[in-house]
């Protein structure tokens, strides 16, 4: 979702702040998974490119697959939630998910 459908989603015109800082992260990578008028979460799934495992499992002898099949089921998520203060300013909460 961008930032200019998340506006016309929500209805308003985001903060300045707010929409900088969602800006910075959206070119980072990250997409927006939930927004309210102050909240918005952002999340970007985390792996290793599909090359660069299986050239670690060719070196290791397969012993890499004991890492990799885990990881592939149950991947990691940066999410990254951005909230607008009443001052106008923007508090971004970072954390490392596992599903």
């Amino acid at each position: 979702m961008t930032v200019a459908t998340l506006e016309r989603t929500l209805g308003t015109a985001l903060q300045s702040d707010l929409h900088d800082e969602l800006t910075r992260w959206t070119d980072l990578g990250y997409a927006v998974t939930q927004a309210t008028d102050t909240t918005v979460v952002l999340e970007r799934r985390r792996l290793l490119g599909f090359c660069v495992n299986a050239a670690l499992t060719a070196v290791t002898g397969l012993l890499w697959l004991a890492y990799w099949i885990p990881r592939t089921r149950h991947p990691r998520f940066d999410v990254v939630t951005l909230t607008s203060a009443d001052d106008g300013s923007v508090v971004s909460e970072h954390r490392l998910d596992r599903r």
